[in-house]
This record gives C-alpha cells, structure tokens and sequence, in this order.
C-alpha cells in the first residue's frame, strides 16, 4: 500500500487501527501466523491466494463482507465480493481466493454494521492461463450484470422511469428514485444495496447499506434515496450472496 493512500485512508477511515492487517499469503499456521505472506504474487489462473484479516480483536459481526476492486484506467472497480462467516472469537477471517486476472487489487473487509475493518493492495500476474475455458452452464443461478440497468429518475410509474436523471442538485432538493430493472428474473431472495461517495481517484467511502426483501420472479423494483451533500455516488447493487448485479454513478451539484 503506497504511503499517500495509507494517509487518505487514515482520514477517512478514522475506527480502524494498525492492529488490523490483511495478508495475502499461501496459508495460516495453527496458531494465526501468515505463512509465505507477500503482496505482489506471479501464479496460474485460478490458483488461490489466502486473504487473511487478522483483527486482532473478536468480532461483533455474524459475518463479514470482503471485497475485491480492481484498478481499471487508474482508478479501482468494483471486480468481486464474498460473504464469509467471521471468527467471532479469535478475530480471524480467512478466504482462498483465486486470482485469474493479472492486475492491482484492493480488498478491504466490512461487518454488518457496514463499518470498513481493513483495507490493504495486492499485485497480481498471472503467468500461465488455463488451457481451455469451460463455457457457461446454460442454466447458471445468476444472469450475467450486463442484462441490468440502474436508472435514476423522478419517480416510476407503470413500471417505467420518469424523468431520467444523470445528475441532480441540493437545492432542488436532491431526492430521487433508484429504478432496478432487468430484462431476466433476478432469481434473489434480497437485493442488498451499498452507497458510496467518492473521496478521491482511488478512494470511495462506503455510506449506507440497504436490504431489500425480493422475490425470485421479480425482475424490477426502486426505493427512494435523498442526497445531504454534493459529489460523486456509486450504487452497487448485489444478490442475497453478495454477488455483484451491477454499479451506477450519479452526480450531486450545488
């Protein structure tokens, strides 16, 4: 993790604290030690890295969230999630991760709560692809993201957006309506909803967490969100098992 963004994320991220740290790391010894910990890795597609939050501290959250970005034209996006069962008692969270794209990763951790626990950077290369990709199950449990659109707008009616909003100010009263639609079922028992507003190039906060109760048949649904203050936000929307469905932006003026 480079010095600038260990400073940026001090002052926006003030709960955590040196005791926490994540390792990238072949395995985790009996008594809680990484073991062959690095941050830049070069393996074969698909070969796991253990991510390893060591929080030093119990955790009060029945599970965590871990998430994986991706840098992307010099800023990271949103790659991968996954909901792991935590280590209430011991403070340990573990998860074998296989890694098949090469590129520069920020995983960070967050519980229930929606706090952010730990971030850490890792570099990847891979240097050798398998040698044949298996196609897609025909009957996969989860469309693909790109049949969902996230749409800002006034309000919906009939099932449709009005009023479709790239950006809206606070002195409109910067209130809008979030349309999630999709041209499949969305096959979910809940959608859960992460808000996030843009700090810097590299750096987005995680605001909110909202959980909306679904059911498998639908294939649209919206809520209502009010804006407190300007800048950039992110909507990543995921399934019951923290899949990623899909991301979209919205700007908020003066």
């Amino acid at each position: 993790m480079s010095l600038f963004r260990v400073l940026i994320f001090i002052l926006f991220a003030g709960s955590i604290t040196f005791a926490q740290q994540i390792y990238f790391c072949k395995s985790v010894s009996p008594d809680g030690r990484p073991v062959e910990a690095n941050t830049n890795w070069q393996i074969k597609s698909g070969t796991p890295i253990t991510i390893f939050l060591d929080y030093k501290k119990p955790v009060n959250s029945s599970m965590v969230y871990m998430f994986i970005d991706r840098m992307v034209g010099g800023n990271f996006e949103a790659y991968d999630s996954k909901a792991i069962p935590s280590g209430k008692e011991t403070g340990r969270v573990l998860y074998a991760y296989p890694f098949s794209e090469s590129g520069n990763y920020s995983v960070y951790f967050i519980n229930n709560s929606g706090v952010r626990m730990a971030l850490a950077n890792v570099t990847v290369k891979i240097t050798e692809k398998p040698a044949e990709e298996k196609p897609a199950p025909e009957n996969q449990a989860y469309r693909s993201p790109f049949s969902t659109n996230i749409v800002f707008c006034e309000k919906v009616t009939g099932n449709k957006p009005v009023n479709v909003k790239k950006s809206v100010s606070i002195k409109n009263g910067a209130s809008i309506t979030v349309f999630i639609k999709s041209d499949e079922a969305f096959n979910t028992n809940m959608l859960i909803v992460h808000i996030y507003k843009r700090k810097s190039n590299t750096l987005e906060d995680l605001l909110q967490t909202k959980k909306f109760k679904t059911q498998a048949n639908w294939s649209n649904t919206y809520f209502k969100y009010k804006f407190d203050s300007p800048g950039e936000y992110k909507f990543s929307v995921y399934d019951e098992f923290e899949n990623l469905i899909k991301s979209e932006s919205i700007l908020v003026t003066q």
